[in-house]
């Protein structure tokens, strides 16, 4: 949300979730992209499938949350089982960056998930403003 403090539209839980998901989609985009350089099993199309999909989601699950969507619960754990997943894979490949982006992605979101009123939706901080969104 540029030029916004985005604390005005969301709870604070879901902001570090929208960091940690965003940090999440920067680093397994550019994983995907080393791994495909590197080559081997880094390359492998499976494993490279999985970074672009936790890329995917992860941005997903951020836009679901800054908006303050209903549907940001299910966003959430879709998130959490694929990044979970991934930090297990990059951390099993040595890639040990993404893995630990990847976990803290993954927590958020299992929070998140679990706690309907952590990611307040963007009509609380429009209320706090005296307009609705």
């Amino acid at each position: 949300m540029q030029g916004l403090d985005a604390r005005l539209y969301i709870g604070e839980q879901a902001e570090d979730g929208v960091r940690a998901c965003t940090e999440c989609h920067e680093l397994c985009t550019e994983s995907a992209m080393r791994a495909v350089s590197i080559g081997g099993r880094h390359g492998d199309a499976e494993f490279v499938r999985l970074l672009l999909d936790c890329a995917d989601i992860s941005s997903t699950a951020a836009r679901f949350l800054v908006r303050g969507s209903d549907m940001r619960r299910y966003a959430c754990r879709a998130c959490f089982a694929i990044a979970a997943h991934c930090a297990d894979e990059c951390e099993r490949l040595g890639m040990l960056t993404c893995a630990e982006s990847c976990r803290r992605c993954a927590e958020a979101c299992a929070q998140l998930a679990m706690d309907p009123s952590a990611a307040s939706s963007a009509i609380l901080g429009a209320e706090r403003l005296g307009t609705h969104a």
